[in-house]
């Protein structure tokens, strides 16, 4: 059941994978809309402006996220290895970082595609939540 479980979830994250490159875009995009709107009106700094992309722009990159998740999920797969009862401590914990790691993906892209992704895995996640607590 978990491996099942856990190929759901690298399978949204892949998914993630492909759309990443549209959230910094997206953000690049709406961030050009909204200097070009206000141009006329304010008088600034090109190079105040481009240190402020650069700053939002790594707030929305979400490759850490998908690293750590990347991560954790090889840990799962040792631990459903391991048949010890006293597994399930470990891999509950494990489970709350991955939900850590979607939910902030799912905060920092702000994009629809990846946040409906999101919410897919945390069900998936807590399928296996529940699961594991069956078993302890």
């Amino acid at each position: 059941f978990f491996k099942e479980q856990l190929s759901i979830l690298k399978s949204k994250l892949e998914q993630v994978k492909e759309l990443r490159p549209e959230v910094v875009e997206n953000y690049k995009q709406r961030l050009l809309n909204n200097i070009n709107s206000i141009k006329a009106d304010i008088n600034f700094n090109e190079e105040d402006i481009l240190k402020e992309v650069l700053l939002f722009s790594d707030r929305v990159d979400i490759t850490e996220e998908i690293s750590r998740l990347e991560s954790h999920f090889k840990q799962l797969e040792h631990e459903f290895e391991i048949d010890e009862i006293s597994q399930g401590k470990k891999i509950e914990f494990i489970f709350q970082e991955v939900f850590r790691e979607f939910n902030t993906m799912g905060v920092k892209s702000n994009m629809y595609e990846i946040s409906k992704l999101v919410v897919e895995s945390k069900n998936e996640l807590e399928k296996m939540r529940e699961q594991i607590m069956n078993i302890e």
